[in-house]
């Protein structure tokens, strides 16, 4: 029995390059994946794109890069507890 693995990917205007990301992920032959998208209020297509993709999306509004990257690591710390840091 394979484990869920938990991609995070934290955006922030990235448009030209997380469509590649998503299509690239998809295609691992793992199957037991979710992605997780940690968006710092993008104002180009960074989301419109990522709602294409079988993602959870989590938007941290217009606040400081560094909390996406927290949330980020909030949503990591949950899926593995027994994970110290």
């Amino acid at each position: 029995r394979k484990p869920l693995v938990s991609i995070i990917v934290t955006t922030k205007n990235e448009e030209e390059v997380i469509g590649e990301l998503l299509r690239s992920i998809q295609k691992q032959l793992y199957s037991k994946l979710e992605v997780i998208v940690v968006d710092d209020d993008s104002t180009d297509a960074t989301l419109e794109i990522a709602k294409c993709f079988p993602v959870r999306i989590l938007s941290n509004g217009p606040h400081n890069p560094e909390i996406s990257k927290s949330i980020g690591c909030i949503v990591f710390c949950r899926v593995f507890p027994e994970i110290q840091f």
